[in-house]
């Protein structure tokens, strides 16, 4: 959403499952939902992790260009969080067993972190690894997409 918030919605029930808020919302300024700092653009489902309530199943590009860890079975806990490394995510994906998060930014650059192993048996205080990271354009990026096993 435009102000940080994440709703995640049960759809048997058409009512709200859970409300996740980031740590990076409280005390901020009018100025920061008025110019998008606070938004949230894409968020990526880890489908490995679906029946460990233990771990973190969401990711989120946001708010104010940082990467978020959720997991919405623990009081909507906001498991990890670090900021992007160029600024802005534009695009996010997960490879089919959930092990590496592809991100790409407003900068140009692509970010490929280890997230196999990353907030899976609780809260995480450091970034992931990072697998492989370079520079892909000059201008933003504003999608990537999986070709075959791999992300470009």
């Amino acid at each position: 959403s435009y102000d940080g918030e994440v709703l995640i919605w049960n759809c048997t029930s058409g009512r709200v499952f859970c409300r996740l808020h980031s740590s990076l919302t409280k005390d901020t300024a009018d100025n920061d939902v008025l110019e998008g700092g606070l938004a949230v653009g894409q968020l990526c489902y880890l489908r490995s992790r679906m029946t460990n309530r233990k771990a973190a199943s969401l990711i989120t590009n946001g708010p104010k260009a940082a990467i978020h860890f959720w997991n919405v079975y623990d009081h909507d806990t906001e498991y990890a969080m670090f900021p992007a490394p160029h600024g802005m995510i534009s695009s996010m994906k997960v490879n089919e067993n959930s092990s590496l998060l592809f991100a790409a930014d407003v900068k140009g650059f692509v970010t490929v972190w280890k997230v196999a192993k990353y907030c899976l048996n609780g809260k995480e205080k450091r970034a992931p690894e990072v697998e492989a990271a370079w520079r892909a354009h000059v201008a933003p990026i504003t999608c990537i997409k999986q070709i075959g096993r791999a992300h470009v």
